[in-house]
Protein backbone atom coordinates (compact mmCIF):
# COMPACT_ATOMS: atom_id res chain seq x y z
CA UNK A 1 0.00 0.00 0.00
CA UNK A 2 1.20 3.52 -0.77
CA UNK A 3 0.39 6.49 1.43
CA UNK A 4 -0.02 9.66 -0.63
CA UNK A 5 -0.42 13.20 0.63
CA UNK A 6 2.90 14.83 1.48
CA UNK A 7 4.17 17.54 -0.83
CA UNK A 8 7.86 16.80 -0.33
CA UNK A 9 10.31 14.10 0.67
CA UNK A 10 9.45 11.95 3.70
CA UNK A 11 12.34 11.67 6.16
CA UNK A 12 10.98 9.49 8.96
CA UNK A 13 8.09 7.11 9.64
CA UNK A 14 6.81 5.34 12.75
CA UNK A 15 3.88 3.20 13.89
CA UNK A 16 1.76 3.49 17.01
CA UNK A 17 1.96 0.58 19.47
CA UNK A 18 -1.05 -1.26 18.01
CA UNK A 19 0.13 -0.87 14.41
CA UNK A 20 -3.13 0.59 13.10
CA UNK A 21 -1.70 4.11 12.70
CA UNK A 22 1.44 5.31 10.97
CA UNK A 23 3.17 8.68 11.31
CA UNK A 24 5.31 10.37 8.68
CA UNK A 25 7.56 13.44 8.85
CA UNK A 26 8.17 15.45 5.72
CA UNK A 27 9.93 18.23 3.89
CA UNK A 28 6.48 19.89 3.60
CA UNK A 29 6.75 20.76 7.35
CA UNK A 30 3.87 18.51 8.33
CA UNK A 31 3.48 15.29 10.26
CA UNK A 32 0.72 13.12 8.85
CA UNK A 33 -1.16 10.43 10.71
CA UNK A 34 -2.32 7.57 8.52
CA UNK A 35 -4.91 4.80 8.86
CA UNK A 36 -2.80 1.74 8.05
CA UNK A 37 -5.75 -0.40 6.89
CA UNK A 38 -7.03 2.13 4.32
CA UNK A 39 -3.93 4.20 3.55
CA UNK A 40 -5.92 7.38 4.16
CA UNK A 41 -4.45 10.42 5.85
CA UNK A 42 -6.40 10.97 9.06
CA UNK A 43 -4.90 14.29 10.06
CA UNK A 44 -1.99 16.67 9.58
CA UNK A 45 -0.03 18.03 12.52
CA UNK A 46 1.07 21.55 11.61
CA UNK A 47 3.32 23.80 13.65
CA UNK A 48 6.79 23.69 12.13
CA UNK A 49 8.04 26.22 9.60
CA UNK A 50 10.62 23.97 7.95
CA UNK A 51 11.45 20.42 6.98
CA UNK A 52 10.67 17.86 9.68
CA UNK A 53 13.58 15.43 9.91
CA UNK A 54 12.54 13.23 12.80
CA UNK A 55 9.65 11.93 14.86
CA UNK A 56 9.41 9.73 17.93
CA UNK A 57 6.35 8.40 19.73
CA UNK A 58 5.97 7.62 23.39
CA UNK A 59 5.74 3.94 24.40
CA UNK A 60 2.07 4.40 25.32
CA UNK A 61 1.36 6.25 22.02
CA UNK A 62 0.00 9.27 23.91
CA UNK A 63 2.62 11.69 22.57
CA UNK A 64 4.60 12.24 19.42
CA UNK A 65 7.62 14.53 19.19
CA UNK A 66 8.76 16.05 15.91
CA UNK A 67 12.04 17.86 15.18
CA UNK A 68 12.75 20.28 12.39
CA UNK A 69 15.11 22.51 10.48
CA UNK A 70 13.24 25.39 12.16
CA UNK A 71 15.36 24.59 15.27
CA UNK A 72 12.38 23.40 17.33
CA UNK A 73 10.88 20.23 18.70
CA UNK A 74 7.11 20.00 19.11
CA UNK A 75 5.39 17.67 21.56
CA UNK A 76 2.01 16.55 20.16
CA UNK A 77 -0.91 15.05 22.10
CA UNK A 78 -2.04 12.26 19.78
CA UNK A 79 -5.54 12.02 21.22
CA UNK A 80 -6.31 15.65 20.31
CA UNK A 81 -3.79 16.26 17.53
CA UNK A 82 -2.76 19.46 19.30
CA UNK A 83 0.66 20.83 20.09
CA UNK A 84 1.36 20.53 23.82
CA UNK A 85 4.65 22.42 23.87
CA UNK A 86 7.48 23.68 21.72
CA UNK A 87 11.05 23.03 22.85
CA UNK A 88 13.55 25.70 21.84
CA UNK A 89 17.29 25.99 22.41
CA UNK A 90 19.13 24.37 19.52
CA UNK A 91 20.97 26.75 17.20
CA UNK A 92 20.70 24.66 14.03
CA UNK A 93 18.55 22.10 12.25
CA UNK A 94 17.40 19.30 14.56
CA UNK A 95 17.87 15.96 12.84
CA UNK A 96 16.78 13.34 15.35
CA UNK A 97 14.74 12.88 18.51
CA UNK A 98 13.78 10.05 20.83
CA UNK A 99 11.38 9.72 23.78
CA UNK A 100 12.30 7.81 26.93
CA UNK A 101 10.36 4.61 27.65
CA UNK A 102 8.63 6.22 30.62
CA UNK A 103 7.56 9.17 28.46
CA UNK A 104 9.25 11.75 30.70
CA UNK A 105 12.19 12.83 28.52
CA UNK A 106 13.11 13.72 24.96
CA UNK A 107 16.64 13.64 23.55
CA UNK A 108 17.52 15.58 20.41
CA UNK A 109 20.54 15.99 18.14
CA UNK A 110 21.39 18.93 15.94
CA UNK A 111 23.47 20.67 13.33
CA UNK A 112 24.72 22.84 16.23
CA UNK A 113 26.88 19.81 17.26
CA UNK A 114 24.98 19.25 20.51
CA UNK A 115 22.77 16.58 22.01
CA UNK A 116 20.13 17.88 24.42
CA UNK A 117 17.87 16.25 26.99
CA UNK A 118 14.49 17.80 27.74
CA UNK A 119 11.73 17.17 30.25
CA UNK A 120 8.46 16.67 28.35
CA UNK A 121 6.15 17.87 31.16
CA UNK A 122 7.84 21.25 31.62
CA UNK A 123 9.78 21.70 28.38
CA UNK A 124 12.89 22.42 30.43
CA UNK A 125 16.29 21.65 28.92
CA UNK A 126 18.02 19.38 31.44
CA UNK A 127 21.29 18.60 29.72
CA UNK A 128 23.42 19.84 26.83
CA UNK A 129 26.12 17.47 25.61
CA UNK A 130 29.05 18.82 23.61
CA UNK A 131 31.94 16.93 22.04
CA UNK A 132 31.09 16.13 18.44
CA UNK A 133 33.06 18.07 15.83
CA UNK A 134 30.31 18.16 13.18
CA UNK A 135 26.50 17.88 12.92
CA UNK A 136 24.97 15.32 15.30
CA UNK A 137 22.42 13.42 13.23
CA UNK A 138 21.43 10.47 15.43
CA UNK A 139 20.51 9.99 19.09
CA UNK A 140 18.70 7.59 21.37
CA UNK A 141 18.08 7.19 25.09
CA UNK A 142 18.89 3.87 26.72
CA UNK A 143 15.99 1.74 27.93
CA UNK A 144 16.38 2.99 31.52
CA UNK A 145 17.28 6.58 30.48
CA UNK A 146 20.71 6.42 32.12
CA UNK A 147 22.67 6.76 28.86
CA UNK A 148 22.44 8.47 25.49
CA UNK A 149 24.04 7.30 22.25
CA UNK A 150 24.77 9.84 19.50
CA UNK A 151 26.16 9.69 15.97
CA UNK A 152 27.64 12.40 13.83
CA UNK A 153 29.02 13.51 10.50
CA UNK A 154 32.35 13.57 12.39
CA UNK A 155 32.47 9.75 11.85
CA UNK A 156 31.99 8.94 15.55
CA UNK A 157 29.44 7.32 17.81
CA UNK A 158 29.51 8.44 21.43
CA UNK A 159 27.94 7.17 24.65
CA UNK A 160 27.02 9.71 27.31
CA UNK A 161 26.08 9.22 30.96
CA UNK A 162 22.91 11.17 31.76
CA UNK A 163 23.59 11.63 35.48
CA UNK A 164 26.93 13.38 34.96
CA UNK A 165 26.67 14.53 31.35
CA UNK A 166 30.05 12.90 30.75
CA UNK A 167 31.07 11.20 27.53
CA UNK A 168 31.99 7.69 28.64
CA UNK A 169 32.81 6.11 25.29
CA UNK A 170 33.82 7.25 21.81
CA UNK A 171 33.78 4.89 18.84
CA UNK A 172 35.76 6.20 15.87
CA UNK A 173 36.24 3.22 13.55
CA UNK A 174 33.87 4.53 10.86
CA UNK A 175 35.44 5.95 7.72
CA UNK A 176 32.49 8.15 6.79
CA UNK A 177 29.51 9.96 8.33
CA UNK A 178 27.47 7.99 10.87
CA UNK A 179 23.85 8.84 10.13
CA UNK A 180 22.06 6.68 12.69
CA UNK A 181 22.65 4.94 16.00
CA UNK A 182 20.74 2.76 18.41
CA UNK A 183 21.17 0.75 21.58
CA UNK A 184 20.75 -2.97 20.99
CA UNK A 185 19.73 -5.25 23.84
CA UNK A 186 20.45 -8.96 23.94
CA UNK A 187 17.44 -11.17 24.59
CA UNK A 188 17.62 -14.08 27.00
Amino acid sequence: MTFKGHKGAVFRCAFNTTGDRAFSASEDSKVRIWDVSTGNSITKLQGHSGTIYGIARSADSRFLVSCSEDQSLIVWDLSSGKSVRKLLGHEGDIFCCDISRDGKYVVSSSEDRTVRLWEIQTGKELLQLKGHDLDVVGCQLSENSTHIVSSSFDKTVRIWEVASGAQIRKFSAHTDEVNCCSFVYASN
